[in-house]
């Protein structure tokens, strides 16, 4: 298979299909505590689709990064308040770099986030984040901050 998930907890679970009619690499992640990370990556020649969705089996989505080796490490972070998503860019690379908020529609870097009654939220990753072809997406996450 061209695209592997490996979880950072041996508890959780991670793994990669891709639609055969849309072509969608979708990732499903069931995290045991709530808290924890995983790394998707992708053989050497191959490409990343156009779309990338990433399922996470949660309670909550208080905190998602997600990040690139590519692009001077750029962060993306969002999460859903009080019904309400919100995200910012940070770019560690950038001495002193403060995170940017950034406005849904304003930007290529957000990312949209369902949520389903079935304690899932599945986050569309943002393409611009996936330039220059990348060997992994690293993901972070917290349902909720204890």
């Amino acid at each position: 298979m061209p695209f592997k998930a490996t979880p950072a907890k041996p508890a959780d679970t991670a793994t990669t299909a891709v639609d055969g009619a849309t072509g969608t690499l979708v990732v499903t992640v069931h995290s045991s505590s709530g808290i924890g990370g995983a790394d998707v990556s992708k053989s050497g020649g191959d490409s990343w689709p156009a779309t990338v969705k990433v399922v996470l089996e949660l309670k909550g989505l208080e905190q998602l990064t997600l990040s690139t080796s590519t692009l001077g490490g750029l962060e993306v972070t969002t999460g859903i308040n009080g019904g309400q998503q919100l995200a910012s860019t940070r770019q560690p690379s950038i001495a002193g770099g403060a995170d940017q908020v950034i406005q849904q529609g304003a930007s290529s870097y957000w990312p949209h986030i369902e949520h389903n009654n079935n304690n899932q939220y599945v986050v569309t990753v943002p393409q611009a984040l996936l330039e220059g072809s990348p060997s992994s997406l690293h993901l972070k996450w917290i349902d909720f901050f204890r």
